[in-house]
């Protein structure tokens, strides 16, 4: 997951610097800078979602595993 987020990251940098080099207007720049910077947010959320469900599925296997052990030893 680190790398999709600098892969990410990376492509928001150079559209960025592009769209900064770019000759239009500057209206248009920061509107094209908006829109990429509320891609980059959704991007985010989305991956602290999966985190989020990603580790909260393994500490519930870890739940079940150690209950497991438990039970093996006293019973």
């Amino acid at each position: 997951m680190n790398r999709a987020m600098f892969f990410m990251a990376g492509i928001a940098a150079g559209a960025m610097a592009g769209l900064l080099y770019a000759p239009q207007q500057g209206s248009r720049t920061r509107a094209k800078l908006a829109a990429k910077s509320k891609q980059g947010r959704r991007f985010l959320r989305e991956q602290s979602r999966e985190l989020r469900d990603n580790v909260e599925e393994t500490f519930g296997r870890g739940r079940v595993a150690v209950s497991k052990s438990i039970r093996g030893f006293m019973g």
